[in-house]
């Protein structure tokens, strides 16, 4: 058949970028912060989660810097925003093996993400859940290749100094690290 056109209706944005950061020196701060904090149990199992962070340490300054550029970025060019978000908190997680996170989302915020710090493979991927209705009509065997237009779950392998920003709505969740390392990451939440 000539001339099918699709057009995209309703399309969740996500956004995967490279930051330029010295994350052995993030990593000392989690380990030293660690030693003097007790941390939260959130959707962290098997994990140690801090508490919000102090944005203005000066530790904190090269990660807050360069991922609220890309917020600027993303907010004012992709989402078309009158005004851009910015990180209103941040924490971090350091997912031992066998350490995971259930579902969740971020309420009370506009966007959301991750920076990892240090991950390896089997590390624990980042999966995102699409809610909406599909997930009730399409059966995935007669799937013969998962897309954008066809999958309920989408799955980003963590590396090393990338940064994931997504609606905070959107529900995730993290795999287990099936690794033999410990998994850190800093997560945050963006408002205008």
């Amino acid at each position: 058949m000539k001339d099918i056109k699709c057009f995209e209706l309703f399309k969740t944005p996500g956004f995967l970028y490279d930051l330029d950061i010295n994350t052995k020196a993030l990593n000392k701060f989690c380990y030293n912060y660690k030693k003097k904090h007790s941390g939260r149990i959130r959707s962290n199992r098997g994990s140690y989660q801090s508490n919000f962070l102090d944005l203005n340490d000066k530790c904190l300054k090269p990660i807050t810097t360069q991922i609220n550029q890309l917020l600027y970025t993303v907010s004012l060019d992709v989402m078309k925003f009158t005004d851009p978000v910015k990180i209103t908190d941040m924490w971090f997680n350091i997912n031992y093996p066998n350490g995971f996170n259930l579902q969740h989302n971020h309420p009370q915020s506009i966007l959301s993400g991750v920076f990892y710090t240090e991950c390896s493979k089997q590390s624990g991927n980042i999966v995102f859940i699409d809610k909406d209705d599909k997930n009730w009509v399409f059966n995935s065997n007669k799937i013969k290749e998962f897309n954008q237009y066809n999958s309920t779950e989408w799955t980003i392998e963590p590396k090393t100094n990338s940064c994931i920003v997504f609606p905070a709505w959107l529900q995730h969740y993290v795999e287990q690290n099936q690794s033999k390392k410990n998994r850190i990451s800093f997560s945050f939440n963006a408002h205008f």
